[in-house]
This record gives C-alpha cells, structure tokens and sequence, in this order.
C-alpha cells in the first residue's frame, strides 16, 4: 500500500514505461485533514513536476486509498486501490485506473 501512496517512486520504478526520472521531483502533500480514519491531502505541484496539475489524494485506513487527478492533456485521472489481508504477511491489492477524457463530440450525440 505505502508504494501505491508515494507517488514520488513512479520516475524512478516505472522509467521510460509510465515514468521519467527527469520529471522527479519532491512531493509537498499538503494534508487537510487526519485521524484514524485516514487522511485527505492535496499535491499542489502534482506530478510530471507540475505538468498535469494538482494531485488529491484521500487515504481510508486500513485498506482504501486513491488519487485524483484533473488535466487539460488527459482529462480526469484517477488511481483507485483496495487492499485486503489474505495471510499474515500477505495481501490482495484490487486496482483500478478510471478515467474521463474531454470529447469533441457533445454527450448527447453520444448515447
């Protein structure tokens, strides 16, 4: 769970698939609210060092976390994780990548 957290390894781990050590940078989360529910916080700079905007995150302790991200080149972005204990040690990691893009053509035209 903390590596889904950090938004900070995706330069580094994912390089030339889904990262750019050249976009690396610090990860300033500004958190508005905690407790032991969890937390709520918000990256102003975001990632690819500001290039798509600012980042939400909300994390539900002990087992739900996402990240929220709006920008003009890819829409609405969104990481979406569920964890669940499977043995001591051990866990089941359910994600999800949900996102919207701006279309040219109207939603009525649509559907």
């Amino acid at each position: 769970m903390e590596n889904v957290l950090d938004s900070s390894h995706l330069p580094y781990t994912h390089h030339l698939s889904v990262g750019n050590r050249e976009n690396a940078g610090p990860l300033d989360l500004d958190i508005f609210s905690s407790g032991k529910a969890g937390f709520n916080g918000n990256w102003e700079v975001g990632p690819r060092l500001g290039k798509l905007g600012a980042q939400q995150t909300v994390y539900g302790a002990p087992t739900f976390m996402e990240h929220h991200l709006v920008s003009k080149q890819f829409g609405v972005t969104k990481t979406v994780v569920y964890v669940t204990p499977t043995t001591p040690g051990h866990c089941r990691l359910f994600a999800r990548f949900p996102f919207k893009f701006d279309s040219a053509i109207p939603r009525f035209f649509i559907s």
